[in-house]
């Protein structure tokens, strides 16, 4: 039987892992050495936290700046309002960052946890609060002001629904591209489905962002009681993607779905149903499929988080006839080591190329990386995995990930700072690209052999991390002229038509990053009658 474990049910673990009652039993040790490819640049905090302050809990990068939430912060005594932290990259790197500003929502009260959600975009950052207004939630818009992110600044906007209802999880999920947001409400009544949910649309007016309520309502045709559409959202140009993990598929419970919506000639007005539908090749029951999602240009990346009881990530690229009817995903994302209950897949953050999924129970945590292969987004593993330095056992490194470009930041809302549990922190991680290859090992001919022909093929072994292989051929000795010096992709070449002589030759392998060491040298003779 498979389990879903609620966030609620997630912090009491926590809680008792805290007080030594209750021992996780699936930690493993942490490997004793760096990620591949990917360096931790920055271990970044806030400032002003104390005890469950849950800084971490999301997360959001738009290049050089990043927007962490911490929906546990208690502000001007009033605990759990909530807040977000804008951290800008320094001139000298993310190595020297900290804290440049503090978002608050003015008027918020305690117990709203806003922060839970934060989105970015350009100069613009949306913060969800699905406590506030009563628990009928709300969301807040924040803009850059003219002196930069720095000291404390308020919103600019408060986002609600024209229908909201106590309870109904608005807020639980942002997102924002350009003039658009997208807030989901996963509680949402929908002609009479109880918590079948919506997500809420909102176009930046022409005087700039304030107070209103949608522009369009967003709900799935096929949506029924508890499907708990919009949990997660993601929103690129005129492209919406929210999910619906606990929808049933063809009298499968709980499979769960993923809608996508493109902004309708008209604009982004009225109620509106979805213009395709994401639909996984081996979906089963109680995969929630849909939770959570991420959008960025062509490309969606779904998480079905109990998929083969280890949990899946999918990646669906726009087809060519563009976003509609029923779209089977391009590829599917696995971890190669990850266990049952490690949440993998609790998080997902995408730019396009790279994808990046969380899992905090997997260890200490970890952030598992999928580069885009050169062919395209095709089935498989992990091409980094990202561990912070000092994470502890309870730390949920992973709970929330951002990515863009060269950079991924990992939220650990439950680490201790200062001697106070759950203070929470993020790590920054800069892509150096992949280790250098390892150095080949020549197979044929045999070294001194003598060969009947006179194209001989020349082969070694697949070198780790190799890309591609630089043959070096010289005439009668090392140091003689150069017959050929080809670069290849694959690890044999065979020779251009050669005299009854002696030869010498060596490989070494190489990626974007660079070379592997040459191989020794090795010599064969021509002898053909």
């Amino acid at each position: 039987m498979k389990t879903f474990i609620t966030a609620f049910a997630r912090t009491c673990v926590l809680v008792l892992l805290t007080l030594g009652v209750f021992v996780r039993n699936d930690v493993r040790a942490q490997p004793l050495h760096a990620p591949d490819a990917w360096t931790q640049q920055a271990k970044v905090t806030a400032t002003d936290l104390d005890t469950y302050g849950w800084f971490g809990i999301s997360a959001a990068l738009d290049g050089d700046t990043l927007v962490i939430g911490a929906h546990g912060a208690r502000v001007d005594g009033k605990a759990q309002q909530g807040a977000a932290y804008v951290f800008v990259k320094p001139p000298g790197g993310w190595t020297d960052a900290t804290q440049s500003a503090k978002l608050v929502a003015s008027g918020a009260g305690s117990g709203e946890n806003a922060g839970q959600s934060v989105a970015i975009s350009g100069d613009t950052i949306v913060i969800g609060a699905q406590n506030a207004d009563g628990w009928k939630g709300v969301a807040y818009v924040f803009v850059k002001p003219v002196g930069g992110w720095t000291g404390t600044v308020n919103q600019v906007a408060r986002l609600t629904a024209s229908d909201a209802v106590v309870e109904s999880g608005f807020g639980v999920s942002v997102g924002i591209s350009g003039d658009t947001t997208v807030v989901g409400s996963y509680w949402q009544d929908v002609n009479g489905n109880d918590k079948q949910g919506a997500a809420y649309v909102f176009n930046k007016p022409l005087g700039g962002w304030s107070d209103m309520t949608e522009s369009a309502k967003l709900t799935a045709s096929n949506g029924t009681a508890n499907d708990w559409f919009g949990q997660s959202v993601g929103i690129s140009g005129d492209t919406i993607l929210s999910g619906a993990q606990r929808h049933d598929v063809s009298g499968r419970p709980d499979q769960g779905a993923a809608y996508i919506f493109v902004k309708p000639t008209g604009g982004w007005a009225g109620n509106l149903n979805e213009s395709a539908n994401l639909v996984v090749s081996d979906g089963d029951t109680s995969d929630m499929f849909g939770f959570p999602v991420a959008m960025s240009g062509d490309t969606a990346a779904v998480i079905a988080q109990e998929a083969e009881g280890r949990g899946n990530g999918y990646v669906f690229v726009k087809p060519a006839a563009g976003w509609s009817g029923n779209v089977t995903e391009t590829a599917k994302l696995h971890s190669t080591d990850a266990g049952v209950n490690e949440l993998f897949g609790d998080s997902v953050a995408t730019d396009g190329n790279t994808v990046v999924i969380g899992s905090p129970w997997y260890g200490n945590g970890a952030a598992f990386v999928f580069k885009k292969p050169g062919g395209g987004w095709a089935n498989m593993t992990e091409t980094a995995k990202l561990l912070a330095a000092d994470a502890g056992v309870i730390d949920n490194f992973g709970e929330s990930v951002a990515v863009d470009g060269d950079t991924t930041a990992v939220g650990a809302y439950w680490d201790t700072i200062n001697g106070k549990v759950a203070w929470g922190s993020a790590y920054v991680f800069g892509y150096s690209g992949p280790p250098a290859p390892n150095t080949p090992t020549l197979k044929k001919p045999a070294n001194g052999a003598t060969v009947t022909t006179k194209r001989p093929k020349l082969d070694w072994t697949d070198a780790t991390n190799a890309t591609a292989y630089q043959v070096e051929l010289r005439e009668k000795k090392k140091t003689g002229k150069l017959i050929a010096n080809p670069t290849v992709a694959v690890s044999n070449y065979k020779t251009p038509k050669l005299k009854n002589l002696k030869y010498w030759w060596r490989v070494r392998a190489s990626n974007e990053t660079g070379y592997s060491a040459w191989t020794g040298w090795r010599s064969f003779v021509v002898n053909v009658p």
